[in-house]
């Protein structure tokens, strides 16, 4: 081969290895881009899907929220209504003790109810029976009156009167 058909030829090569090598980095350049063309639109596909999820957060969170102050709303209601019958209660049993009621302190009894009542009245009953029987209350106790009207009973019982 001579001198020129080499060089003829080693330009074709050179050529060729140009125009392969400018193809090359094209390719190389190209498939970057698509690379990151491909990267970017994954990220933007992760990005839309994180976001999403957030917003499902957000929204679980504003529903919790809102359920949180329901229950506070109630809360507070309930706790305007314990307290508005705890007073009714007071004033119940401040009535109930002023008319002489007593809670049953009885301990065979253990009842939650309230005994008495009238006391005035049922102590003015007993003073009545025990000066029909004709025993003087002067200068003694009501029970010891009574005391001596159970005994004159007892007595009288005793020699067949009232039976």
């Amino acid at each position: 081969m001579n001198d020129k058909q080499m060089r003829a030829e080693f330009e074709d090569v050179d050529v060729t290895f140009r125009i392969s090598k400018g193809y090359k980095n094209s390719l190389i350049k190209y498939l970057k881009d698509a690379g990151h063309a491909a990267a970017a639109s994954s990220r933007d596909t992760e990005l839309k899907a994180m976001q999403y999820d957030m917003e499902e957060a957000v929204d679980g969170l504003n529903q919790t929220i809102r359920e949180v102050e329901e229950l506070r709303a109630a809360a507070s209601s309930r706790d305007e209504l314990v307290s508005s019958l705890q007073e009714k209660l007071r004033r119940a049993e401040w009535f109930i003790d002023k008319e002489g009621y007593r809670r049953c302190d009885i301990a065979a009894c253990n009842c939650p109810y309230w005994h008495g009542g009238n006391w005035q009245e049922r102590f003015r009953e007993i003073s009545d029976i025990v000066q029909e029987a004709g025993i003087s209350t002067n200068g003694i106790l009501l029970k010891d009156a009574i005391k001596i009207a159970l005994d004159a009973l007892a007595e009288a019982k005793a020699q067949g009167y009232g039976e």
